[in-house]
């Protein structure tokens, strides 16, 4: 998000966990870096890329966790992340605090982190439409880990899953009024 504004276009190296230069993964999820597993489980990753594509071409702001933009019909656009790198450790090649329950552990500690969004000079009626990913939302990993890790998926268990992975997504009308 650092280099919104200064890019043109964004790619990820490795679509699925599924490539030529290692053998398919026996469990669902081993920490692999696509933006799919393979079983064809969206990650959040995938879903970060998505809501990526929702922003318009128009940069307004942009700042520590925060990045907000305009498409050419006037509409605008807000994206709020909290990103956390991974530690020294794993970024060394350190694998031995990944497991197949243990995904987090490899992640600096920041805590959480709130956002309050102020829009000036507005008035009328707007549709908010919001999305949410993170550990309760939409994170098909945490919602495999709830359903008890099974290491071999059916495909009711797949479907099940494509089904909860994903943002939730929430709409409200509001009402501006100007202030004087």
């Amino acid at each position: 998000m650092n280099t919104l504004g200064d890019v043109k276009a964004m790619a990820f190296w490795s679509f699925t966990d599924v490539f030529e230069e290692s053998i398919v993964p026996a469990s669902p999820f081993y920490g692999g870096f696509g933006l799919i597993n393979r079983d064809g489980l969206k990650k959040p990753s995938y879903y970060a890329f998505e809501l990526m594509q929702k922003l318009g071409d128009e940069l307004m702001v942009k700042g520590d966790g925060y990045v907000g933009t305009r498409k050419r019909d006037g509409s605008m656009q807000f994206l709020f992340y909290h990103y956390v790198h991974v530690d020294q450790l794993f970024a060394s090649g350190d694998w031995s605090e990944l497991s197949s329950s243990t995904r987090y552990d490899v992640f600096e500690e920041k805590g959480s982190k709130a956002y309050e969004l102020t829009l000036s000079n507005l008035e009328g009626p707007y549709k908010c439409t919001s999305y949410r990913l993170d550990r309760e939302h939409g994170s098909v990993f945490d919602e495999w880990s709830r359903m008890g890790s099974p290491y071999s998926l059916t495909e009711e268990e797949i479907l099940y899953l494509n089904g909860r992975s994903g943002p939730i997504m929430g709409t409200e009308m509001a009402i501006l009024k100007k202030c004087s």
